[in-house]
């Protein structure tokens, strides 16, 4: 990911002094699935037998290692440093406003996080200078869209042997961008360099293209900076949370679920950076800054949300269009009670899917 504006840093700092701040994140999916629709609804939800597992995405910050791309790093005041991810959206979802957006939503369950720990997540046109150098770092040096022999150094382009003369460093891997996946899970450390893009041509899923900074493949690395901020509480407690909509529920074993719904109306901003538009939404980032141990969080059904209901003042900046569900919202209960539940038509959803970036 790039670096975010507005960091909670000594103010003054360019791109590349943040950079020293910058901490390691790794994220990714376990095969086969170890979550069920019953683990998040409560059986409230019913599917297919072939149905019942759900993909759920793992997000891992350690505030005390090094992120990769970090050559001189300074992490020893842990609240100073940061990390995270960030994608392109689909070009078919980016207009908010044309699609009747009005929430970003997910359920989540913690892992671990410590008291007071927050999730900040950037819509909007983020700058793609991940190496913040105003230039296109691409693996693609012969620009033929693909990797050839030699081209899998990773975004710096350069392996190891070169990257301990550049930085003078006697690290094994100082840019800690190199990929290892041994495929043997016995901890969440096992994936510690799963989103290395030095070394990961060997997996088909990414291999078949370079790693490029230029993720709207336009040719360029863009570096402009509008787009909104929503900081949200990694906390299920509701008088701590605004965003809590629903989990929670009590599972067939009578064991209650530790995932929760997590609804961010488009509205509520934290910060807004540049000038930024729901008109043209292109990327999503996702960052933690400000603790001082481990966040593990697990992600799933990450959509943006909607629906064809519209508000007639559009400027309203307190009324929100929403929608309840049984199946989702503990507290609401469908009556009269013999009505056949039906699937909720009028609701919109975005899928937003991961990748190694």
């Amino acid at each position: 990911m790039t670096v975010p504006e507005n960091l909670n840093i000594i103010s003054g700092l360019g791109r590349l002094e943040r950079m020293n701040y910058k901490a390691k994140s790794l994220w990714f999916t376990i095969t086969p699935s170890d979550v069920t629709v019953d683990s998040i609804y409560g059986g409230r939800k019913q599917v297919a037998r072939s149905d019942q597992q759900i993909t759920v995405l793992d997000y891992v910050f350690l505030p005390d290692t090094p992120g990769t791309y970090n050559w001189d790093p300074d992490l020893v005041q842990k609240q100073n440093n940061w990390g995270g991810m960030q994608r392109l959206l689909s070009s078919t979802a980016n207009n908010l406003v044309e699609q009747n957006i009005e929430y970003v939503e997910f359920w989540m369950q913690i892992k671990n996080a410590p008291a007071g720990a927050t999730l900040n997540l950037d819509l909007g046109v983020i700058s793609e200078d991940v190496i913040p150098n105003n230039q296109l770092n691409t693996e693609d040096k012969n620009l033929n869209d693909a990797i050839d022999e030699g081209e899998d150094t990773g975004l710096d382009g350069i392996l190891d042997a070169q990257e301990r003369i550049d930085y003078n460093s006697t690290k094994s891997d100082p840019s800690g961008d190199n990929f290892t996946f041994s495929g043997e899970i016995l901890s969440v450390f096992d994936y510690f360099n799963i989103n290395g893009t030095e070394g990961n041509a060997v997996l088909t899923d990414v291999g078949l293209l370079p790693d490029t900074e230029d993720l709207n493949r336009n040719g360029s690395v863009d570096l402009a900076n509008n787009y909104y901020r929503y900081t949200i509480p990694i906390t299920t407690d509701t008088s701590l949370n605004p965003f809590i909509a629903g989990g929670g529920f009590i599972k067939q074993d009578g064991t209650p679920s530790t995932w929760y719904l997590y609804r961010i109306p488009l509205k509520d901003t934290s910060d807004i950076i540049g000038s930024p538009t729901f008109s043209n939404v292109e990327t999503i980032r996702m960052y933690i800054q400000g603790v001082d141990s481990t966040v593990w969080v697990r992600i799933t059904e990450f959509n943006l949300v909607g629906n064809q209901w519209q508000k007639l003042i559009v400027e309203d900046s307190v009324l929100a269009v929403s929608v309840v569900s049984y199946e989702e919202n503990q507290r609401y209960t469908s009556l009269p009670e013999y009505l056949e539940k039906e699937i909720e038509r009028v609701r919109m959803k975005k899928f937003i899917t991961t990748n190694n970036r």
